[in-house]
C-alpha cells in the first residue's frame, strides 16, 4: 500500500479492486476543476453583463427625465412641458413604450405623455429630489422600469423657479427580461 496509490483504486462490481491510471485520475480531476471554474466564471460574467445593462438601461431613463424636466417651465396654472411627444419618439401614441407624467405638490396631474392615453402612472407614494429607480408594469401591461423625482421647474432665462414638481418616466424593459 502506496499512499498515493490508494485514490487512484477504484472497485468493479466483483468487489476486487482494480487500478486506475494516474493519468485517467488526473484528467478527470482537472476536467471537473476546469469545468467547475468555468461555470462558476459563467455565471460572473453573466450577473455583471446584467446588471451593466440595467445601469445602462437606467441612464436612459435618467436622461428622457432630465430632457423632460429640462423643458418644463412654470406657468400660473402650473406647469408647461415645451415638447411634443414626437420628439421623443417613444412618447408618442403610435406604439408607446416611453411614458411620463408631472404631478404637483397635490397629486394633481399637470402634463402626460400621448402615450399613456386616457391612463395614468402610478404615483409612487414618496418623491425626493434623489432619482428612485424601479421594475412596474407599464399600462401597455408589458414589463417596464421606472424613474421618480422631485424637481422645481424654472422659467427659460430666469434663476427663479416654481413649486416643486413630481416627474415620474418609465419605459419598457421587455430586452432587459426583467419584470
Amino acid at each position: 500500500y502506496a499512499p498515493g496509490v490508494a485514490s487512484a483504486m477504484s472497485w468493479n462490481r466483483m468487489g476486487q479492486s482494480r487500478m486506475t491510471s494516474v493519468r485517467k485520475h488526473l484528467t478527470r480531476t482537472l476536467l471537473g476543476t476546469a469545468l467547475a471554474l468555468g461555470g462558476t466564471g459563467a455565471a460572473v460574467m453573466y450577473f455583471a453583463a446584467s446588471d451593466a445593462a440595467v445601469d445602462q438601461f437606467d441612464a436612459a431613463l435618467r436622461a428622457k427625465a432630465l430632457a423632460i424636466s429640462t423643458l418644463t417651465s412654470p406657468t400660473s396654472d402650473g406647469v408647461r412641458v415645451t415638447f411634443t411627444d414626437h420628439f421623443m419618439r417613444g412618447f408618442d401614441d403610435r406604439r408607446p413604450r416611453d411614458f411620463f407624467e408631472i404631478w404637483d405638490g397635490n397629486g394633481r396631474p399637470l402634463a402626460r405623455s400621448e402615450s399613456l392615453g386616457q391612463g395614468d402612472l402610478p404615483r409612487p407614494a414618496h418623491f425626493g429630489e434623489k432619482a428612485l429607480f424601479w421594475n412596474q408594469r407599464l399600462p401597455t401591461l408589458r414589463p417596464g422600469r421606472a424613474i421618480a423625482y422631485s424637481f422645481s421647474p424654472k422659467a427659460p432665462g430666469s434663476t427663479q423657479t416654481g413649486a416643486p414638481v413630481f416627474l415620474m418616466v418609465a419605459s419598457d424593459c421587455s430586452g432587459l427580461n426583467e419584470d
